[in-house]
């Protein structure tokens, strides 16, 4: 400090030579003329010469006095001139460690009054008894003649306990004493240890990312991968540092010029899939995304590049496309199969028609031609006959029906529910009346789907629960409730319900939950709604009705939801 005190005084002390050179210019003069004087008068230059040294000491004194004004100019500029720096300026005794002086910006350096410094011992300032111990051991190597560091930081306390951090340098003055300038770096330290806790972080996500990261310089060379990298690449971390990409076997030359072209024109992010051999043998297969980071003239400093891992996915990928044409295959197989099913039971429908229609119509001639000698037995019997013969025609019917339902998804055009159950109720209206049902509902929605499954699926749900019912008025009521993205159907009977374990198998074909001849039915009439109801991409099950009885629920899509 007192070098930089010298170095700013001597420039201006050097401005101020001529006034003074003139000054002295005029002292010799006058000194010449008296000494001239008395040797012309008594040839004795005693008098003269006293004269001329008591002039020259009173110049000598005069120039001292500018000289040390003009330092203390100098040296008040410098201390305004570090005041509005906010660097604070203290004298301190050198074997006390007391602070002799501070300036008015020690205030704002120390959080404490300039006043209220004087007095103490500047070790006493930090916090830590390590900084306490710098500082003493600075004052001891001073003393031994070291030359010390030109500055050091510590932590200091303001009176309310508030923690900062000071950055001062001290140097020595002659008159026992030591010039300390010092400067609050507090803003400087958080941000120095908010960037080293950042880097720490980034350094731990770099390190446990899953996804493979690789930091390379401007001229390509790899400066830094993560332990994902190292491990997809088969090679250790440092193994890798300073090599070329093309070097480490990751990419070829080629490929990697392709990558730096684009970045150099701008084109970042950069895109590329990757295959390489690893030393184990086999391949990966990796996806990066390469990005640059540039200067402000936008020179490329680094390139980041970010991969993931897509051996696994590519295999899953292939897996995929195998069980997909087994899957065609498959399905053409099943298509062909269904299409064989239809045609068969069409044919099986046809061709058994005619012996039932044989055995109906040779139990009629019997009848006509023996009633005279037919016991009352033997008439039962031909009853029973004819009966049997309807059940068999009543289930080729609903054979052939379920075999003309195609695979897949039925039409999708718009069906006015309540419109289909007046058409139901209209072709039922005979059983309904002889039963005595009485038949309830709600507004039904509009649906996409096949009018005449529709109203089959309606025809089958209806008449199952009326002939399920109450013996007595059997009551039905069919209803319809808004589901997300579809309407849900529903067709409550009061008869005996079903029981929970046969749920599910009541849709099964020729499944049949009470014994045969107990009610009408050909064990086919469910089986055919859940088949029509998959086709419209929904689903049908039975529940237990609040009032007793079934409850036969139907979920429908919405056109949307299609």
């Amino acid at each position: 400090m007192v070098k930089r005190l010298d170095a700013a005084l001597e420039p201006s002390a050097r401005g101020v030579v001529s006034p003074f050179l003139l000054e002295a210019g005029v002292a010799l003069g006058v000194i010449a003329l008296l000494v001239l004087a008395e040797v012309h008068l008594d040839g004795a230059p005693g008098l003269a010469v006293r004269a001329a040294v008591v002039v020259a000491l009173g110049v000598a004194l005069l120039a001292a006095a500018r000289r040390l004004r003009l330092r203390a100019q100098v040296v008040g500029a410098i201390a305004q001139g570090l005041d509005g720096l906010g660097e604070a300026v203290l004298v301190v005794d050198r074997d006390s460690c007391r602070i002799l002086h501070a300036s008015p910006a020690a205030a704002g350096v120390y959080g404490r009054p300039a006043e209220a410094l004087i007095g103490l011992d500047a070790r006493d300032l930090a916090v830590s008894a390590a900084d306490r111990e710098t500082v003493e051991e600075r004052r001891r190597l001073r003393a031994a003649g070291h030359r010390l560091p030109g500055r050091t930081t510590m932590a200091v306390a303001d009176p309310a306990g508030r923690e900062r951090h000071v950055e001062w340098a001290t140097v020595p003055l002659e008159a026992g004493s030591l010039l300390s300038i010092a400067r609050d770096v507090t803003p400087r330290i958080a941000a120095e240890r908010r960037l080293a806790e950042e880097s720490r972080i980034m350094a731990s996500a770099f390190d446990a990312a899953a996804q493979p990261i690789a930091v390379l310089d401007a001229q390509g060379a790899i400066a830094r991968v993560n332990a994902a990298a190292a491990r997809l690449a088969g090679r250790d971390a440092a193994a890798l540092a300073g090599r070329t990409p093309w070097d480490a076997g990751l990419m070829t030359r080629g490929e990697a010029d392709e990558v730096r072209t684009a970045l150099l024109a701008g084109r970042d992010p950069v895109q590329h899939d990757l295959t390489w051999r690893v030393p184990d043998g086999g391949e990966r297969v990796v996806a990066w995304s390469s990005t640059a980071t540039r200067d402000a003239a936008g020179a490329i400093r680094s390139i980041v590049a970010v991969g993931r891992d897509l051996t696994g996915q590519r295999a899953a990928e292939a897996r995929a496309r195998r069980a997909h044409a087994a899957l065609d295959l498959r399905s053409r197989e099943l298509e062909r199969s269904n299409a064989d099913l239809a045609e068969f039971a069409a044919l099986a429908s046809d061709d058994l028609r005619a012996p039932i229609h044989a055995v109906r119509g040779f139990a009629d001639l019997l009848e006509a031609d023996a009633a005279p000698v037919l016991a009352p037995r033997d008439r039962s019997y031909l009853t029973a006959l004819r009966e049997a013969a309807g059940h068999a025609e009543e289930m080729l019917d609903g054979l052939a029906a379920y075999g003309r339902l195609a695979h897949g998804e039925a039409l999708a055009r718009d069906v006015d529910c309540d419109r289909t159950l007046d058409a139901v109720l209209d072709d039922l209206a005979e059983e309904l009346e002889a039963r005595d049902a009485v038949v309830t509902r709600a507004p039904l929605p509009v649906v996409p789907g096949d009018p005449e499954e529709l109203r089959t699926l309606f025809s089958n749900l209806i008449a199952n629960a009326v002939r399920h019912g109450g013996v007595e008025r059997p009551q039905l009521h069919v209803g319809a409730e808004r589901r997300g993205l579809g309407w849900q159907l529903s067709f409550a009977d009061d008869g005996d319900g079903v029981p929970p374990a046969e749920r599910q198998r009541i849709f099964q074909l020729f499944r049949r939950l009470h014994p045969r001849g107990a009610h009408r039915g050909s064990g086919v009439g469910l089986a055919l709604c859940r088949r029509i109801v998959e086709r419209h991409g929904g689903a049908i099950w039975v529940d237990e009705a609040e009032r007793g009885g079934s409850v036969f629920c139907v979920s429908l899509p919405d056109r949307e939801a299609r």
